[in-house]
């Protein structure tokens, strides 16, 4: 489990599909402040890519683009709106 203040990020496969021709070598793991994880799409169609499990902000991950995750320098500051008593 990773603690709020820690500078680490999981990440994970939604869906890894094991192709006679791919196979699957990564499908979870854990990056630190120094690390990167570079993904290549080899989807012939359909591919996407998100974050924090909100497919609606997903983008398009089409066959040859590239994706290089890291954490950012900069982090957010969750607000929550106050309950209503």
């Amino acid at each position: 489990m990773i603690g709020p203040e820690e500078a680490r990020l999981a990440w994970l496969v939604r869906e890894p599909f094991p192709s006679v021709s791919t196979g699957i070598d990564l499908d979870f793991g854990m990056l630190g402040r120094d690390d990167a994880l570079e993904v290549a799409s080899e989807m012939g169609e359909d591919g996407v890519i998100f974050a924090d499990g909100i497919e609606a902000d997903r983008l398009d991950f089409a066959v040859g683009q590239t994706a290089r995750i890291r954490i950012a320098q900069q982090r957010l500051h969750l607000v929550v709106p106050a309950r209503p008593n």
